[in-house]
């Protein structure tokens, strides 16, 4: 063991130490004040959690997220490398370079400065346990991150090269803490190798200080470069709060709140500000946005959204032309829930007349069933999916009653979606009575808006399935059975359906029993909005035609011969610009059905009801 020298104070560490002692006091600060300001529900499960596996989870979550942004590699391997190089990588040197005076001096303790400046005090000459390993490590690391770098320049200057079609435009601030960011590893690079100079034996710095001691008077070049050095850290440090480059310690917080059990979806001002400066203005959100690719609208996405937010500069507009499909949601690196909270902050804009929805008195029991078929408002406009629907529950056999339009009110989520919570509260009130009035023991729905809220806002103590899990349960139990046609569909998953309430393989399970189903480019989490979001209140019809007509050409793409879906605004939507036939699912259903199954009375029914 060895003792580090500490007789002498180099004058160069006071910036890096100027620079540590503002970012430690700045972020303890603000993050004591954000953790105030959550709820008492917030603060209850903040102090229930800290001490549980979900702790666990999070540092797992941190680790392959923050630092190893596996989901940005899954999406884009060359951006995740470039991303993880920057974080993994200096993670890892600050790791290893405190093991590494450890391993020299014996001691846990040391000054702050000494890890950072390791080779100033210590000579490459200088043998420890494991100083070969520890040497190779760090240059290995600091390689990493340089060859990061060089991937950050080029998609500075060229983004398309690492598969971006638009980036985010930095603002003074972020210029110059981005400058101190590229700075601060070149000048390590640098230094460490000047500072080894002819004596140096690692592979990378080692070598580069032979090299350069070669040919340079690399004794009066060491302590300048030192300098650089620890002004780089310095620079960074001190505009990191005000900058893009502020989700770096946010985001860590923000996934353990997130896993300690916050919600999302009460109104909590704490937890909005982790989430919303966890975003690091990346722009992987742009490139998925319809309003940008499609309708070539480019000041509404995720990232201007948080930048707004941040500068206190949020825009009604602005804030209101948005699909709320959830693209930005599943592109995000953090997992920010952008459409969460743009609902949450159109509340601020929201106007509420008390005297709205007067007319919804108590209403009167409905009559006792085991099904309650909620067809939703939007399903009026598309009768075919509801008249499919009670087709298929008579020839089940099931006992259900249908909610006609005097027996139910919206289910209030295009009001949620507007940011009128009071309007979706009186709503949600209205339809709760009714249902449960009824004894029911499950609700089902055809309209994908209703599905989420319901599960999410109105409590029942029934499950609530969609109608594309309900048939199929009505499939697999042998109530009712179809017959296979030679027929190709493709499938268009709804955006509330599938990224909203996760529902992606029942729908294609049961449209496999009636005929084939073959993929597009576009599905699953990937899918995209048909453009007849009930959440955008701003766009204009222009816009949406240029949104709907693109994914008609994709689901167009594979020649199928029927275009299926399985939510009322996307049939009526698509339908419009397609020249293939579209129908909901529980239209190609009821069309299936095995005749032989169909009882004469029920078939007549069927067919009054039609005509």
């Amino acid at each position: 063991m060895s003792t580090i020298p500490t007789h002498t104070f180099p004058l160069f560490v006071v910036p890096f130490l100027i620079g540590l002692l503002f970012i430690s006091v700045w972020l303890l600060f603000l993050f004591l004040k954000w953790i105030g300001e959550l709820d008492r529900n917030g603060l209850v499960k903040f102090g229930q959690n800290i001490l549980t596996k979900k702790t666990l989870r999070a540092i797992g979550e941190v680790f392959m997220e923050s630092l190893l942004h596996r989901k940005l590699f899954r999406k884009n391997p060359l951006l995740g490398y470039m991303h993880m190089c920057f974080a993994f990588g200096w993670f890892m040197i600050i790791l290893i370079g405190k093991l590494e005076v450890i391993a020299y001096s014996g001691k846990i303790t040391a000054r702050p400065y000494v890890a950072i400046f390791f080779k100033h005090f210590v000579s490459p000459e200088e043998k420890f346990v494991r100083s070969g390993m520890y040497s190779f490590l760090m240059d290995f690391f600091l390689l990493m991150i340089l060859s990061g770098l060089f991937l950050a320049a080029l998609k500075r200057f060229r983004s398309k090269t690492l598969g971006m079609t638009h980036t985010t435009r930095h603002n003074r601030i972020d210029r110059w803490t981005l400058a101190f960011l590229w700075l601060i590893f070149p000048a390590r690079f640098l230094a460490e190798s000047i500072a080894s100079g002819s004596e140096g034996y690692s592979f990378l710095t080692g070598q580069t200080g032979r090299l350069l001691a070669s040919f340079l008077p690399v004794q009066q070049m060491e302590i300048p470069f030192w300098w650089i050095y620890s002004i780089a850290l310095f620079g960074f440090f001190i505009l990191l709060p005000f900058s893009r480059y502020m989700h770096i310690p946010t985001e860590v917080a923000y996934i353990f709140l997130k896993n300690w059990g916050l919600d999302k979806r009460r109104v909590n001002r704490g937890f909005t500000n982790f989430e919303i400066y966890s975003c690091s203005r990346c722009g992987v959100c742009i490139d998925v946005c319809q309003l940008k690719t499609q309708a070539g609208i480019g000041t509404v996405q995720a990232v201007n959204f948080t930048r707004d937010i941040r500068s206190g500069s949020l825009c009604e507009e602005d804030l209101k032309n948005c699909l709320m499909c959830g693209r930005c949601n599943e592109a995000c690196p953090v997992g920010i829930d952008i459409t969460l909270q743009k609902q949450m902050y159109r509340g601020q804009f929201a106007r509420f007349d008390k005297n709205e929805f007067t007319y919804l008195n108590t209403p009167t029991p409905a009559e006792q069933s085991t099904v309650v078929y909620f067809p939703g408002c939007m399903s009026s406009l598309s009768p075919g999916i509801e008249q499919s629907m009670v087709k298929i529950m008579e020839q089940a056999g099931e006992d259900f009653k249908v909610l006609g339009d005097e027996q139910r009110a919206c289910c209030g989520r295009p009001m949620l979606l507007s940011g009128n919570t009071e309007a979706a509260q009186k709503l949600i009130a209205f339809n709760r009575d009714f249902i449960l009035s009824s004894n029911a023991k499950m609700l089902v729905t055809s309209c994908p808006i209703c599905y989420k809220m319901f599960r999410e806002n109105y409590q029942l103590p029934i499950p609530v399935l969609h109608h594309s899990e309900y048939l199929l349960q009505l499939a697999e139990t042998g109530k009712i059975e179809m017959e296979k046609q030679q027929l190709r569909m493709v499938y268009h998953d709804p955006c509330d359906l599938g990224r909203g309430s996760k529902i992606y393989d029942q729908p294609r399970q049961l449209l496999q029993q009636a005929g084939t189903l073959v993929p597009s480019n576009f599905e699953r989490e990937n899918a995209l909005c048909c453009g007849g979001s009930l959440g955008n209140t701003k766009i204009n019809q222009a816009s949406k035609d240029k949104i709907t007509k693109h994914l008609v050409e994709e689901l167009s793409a594979p020649n199928p011969e029927l275009l299926a879906t399985a939510c009322p605004v996307c049939k009526r939507t698509i339908a419009r610009h397609s020249s293939i036939k579209v129908m909901d699912i529980a239209e190609v259903v009821a069309e299936n059905i095995r005749k032989k199954t169909i009882q004469p009375n029920v078939k007549e029914e069927f067919e009054s009801l039609l005509k």
